[in-house]
């Protein structure tokens, strides 16, 4: 019984620690300088930024690729980090944010998705934060696709009270996705940042924070996506994922160096009734000795 005292003592007292000595915050220092240039290999990304391979878990910038397959995103999550988007004259230094997802296949960036900012606002604060940003792209050459202002805080184009802002390009091709999300409701709900919180009757007021999100062009992807394929099959004779690790062991590979050719076979899935869900005839990887991808 003594001993489960002093145990429980013990406990209380951590406890009463961590409440008067929260974690510190990331945001309380400099942002951590994290340069982007879409189309540049993983390897490259890493030797730029002085990044390690790690375990890649919270408030970290390490990359887990033992654990990261070859298009699987690679996150820093719970961080303070400012992006340098590289893309000749439209680059950009983005505001500083807590998330940062970088999307790759095979080894090659492709995309990168990230919240902006320290904290969610007040619709009216966001609202003009965000078309103030937009509004300085577009003077500066970025070509308008899509552009939706919201007349106020319920007004809304997208799901969950998302406010889908602007879909922008670059003189490149790469696109620019600009969308307002209110965090105090689910899905957008992320404990992880300050001000994300369910609105309650003492505290009505719904708060928006800025997702910023840049896509290369689609021919980029399409091609990597093939290349991922391709090697998935040379590796199993299946679609079983690789590591990202047999990229970056051999970023140059292609399927051409195997023989490896794409041939179109009838889709099984094919509708006549209703093409416009997909084509008559799909292109699948074929091995030298007409082994053909499933």
């Amino acid at each position: 019984m003594k001993h489960l005292l002093v145990l429980a003592c013990v406990v209380a007292l951590i406890g009463l620690y961590v409440m008067l000595n929260p974690p510190d915050d990331p945001a309380k220092h400099p942002p951590r300088l994290i340069e982007i240039k879409l189309g540049q290999s993983v390897l490259d990304f890493m030797a730029t930024n002085e990044l390690k391979e790690g375990s890649g878990e919270l408030g970290e910038f390490t990359i887990p690729i033992e654990k990261t397959d070859d298009q699987m995103p690679i996150f820093f999550t719970d961080v303070w980090v400012a992006v340098r988007y590289k893309d000749g004259d439209f680059s950009l230094d983005l505001p500083p944010g807590r998330m940062l997802a970088i999307g790759q296949s095979g080894g090659i960036i492709t995309n990168f998705d990230m919240k902006l900012y320290e904290q969610p606002h007040p619709f009216v604060e966001a609202d003009k934060t965000a078309r103030s940003f937009i509004d300085k792209l577009l003077k500066a050459g970025w070509r308008k696709e899509t552009l939706f202002y919201p007349e106020n805080e319920l007004d809304s184009n997208y799901t969950g009270n998302a406010k889908a802002y602007a879909a922008l390009v670059s003189g490149s091709g790469n696109k620019l996705n600009y969308i307002l999300l209110d965090v105090s409701q689910t899905p957008a709900f992320d404990p992880n940042i300050p001000g994300s919180a369910p609105t309650t009757p003492s505290d009505p007021t719904p708060r928006f924070l800025p997702q910023l999100q840049i896509w290369a062009p689609e021919k980029l992807r399409e091609t990597r996506d093939d290349f991922v394929n391709a090697r998935r099959f040379a590796a199993s004779g299946q679609k079983k994922r690789l590591g990202l690790r047999v990229w970056l062991d051999d970023p140059n590979w292609t399927p051409e160096k195997l023989g490896m050719k794409q041939i179109d076979i009838p889709n099984r899935n094919f509708n006549p009734q209703k093409p416009w869900l997909g084509k008559e005839t799909v292109k699948r990887w074929q091995m030298p000795d007409g082994s053909t991808e499933p």
